[in-house]
């Protein structure tokens, strides 16, 4: 049973960098307008 968890979280893990990555890119945005302002 764990072992199945694993492997399901394992396969969702591109899926999980992707949205973090995401996250960053738009935080790096907002930032950069901020201090543009």
């Amino acid at each position: 049973m764990l072992v199945c968890i694993c492997l399901f979280l394992w396969t969702k893990l591109p899926v999980v960098e992707q949205i973090f990555t995401m996250q960053n890119i738009v935080l790096q945005r907002i930032s950069t307008a901020m201090t543009e302002k």
